[in-house]
């Protein structure tokens, strides 16, 4: 639960403006996630925040009884607009692109990625 409420809700202080900027990490099972925001602006009591960062994963996996090691480094961007009252993310475009191997039976295979995710709330 606290993964999907971090992604549909984000608390910004009372009379934030635009230009606050903050940063958070997330590291767990191989996956360090270092992510920086800026308030792009506020209209409305909407505010457009940007987002830009870089994900590192190590880890080992099981793939059809073989031990797959995956490293793979990510630059990640994107932008959301949320609520200022409710706190509630209205929209969110996050756009993902890395590189890296997996490595397995002494083989190692490079990795390119691409991923864009958009999603949408409602207010509350």
């Amino acid at each position: 639960f606290t993964k999907i409420a971090g992604e549909a809700f984000v608390a910004l202080p009372a009379g934030v403006k635009a230009g606050y900027t903050w940063s958070d990490s997330l590291i767990m099972d191989g996956v360090k996630i270092y992510r920086d925001y800026n308030i792009k602006e506020i209209s409305n009591n909407i505010a457009t925040v940007a987002l830009t960062g870089t994900q590192i994963t190590s880890k080992t996996i099981q793939q059809m009884g073989a031990e797959v090691l995956v490293n793979l480094s990510s630059k990640l961007s994107g932008e959301f607009k949320v609520d200022t009252g409710s706190g509630v993310v209205l929209e969110r475009t996050l756009v993902s692109e890395g590189n890296g191997t997996a490595d397995a039976m002494g083989q190692s295979i490079p990795i390119t990625s691409k991923i864009t995710a958009t999603s949408t709330g409602k207010p509350l």
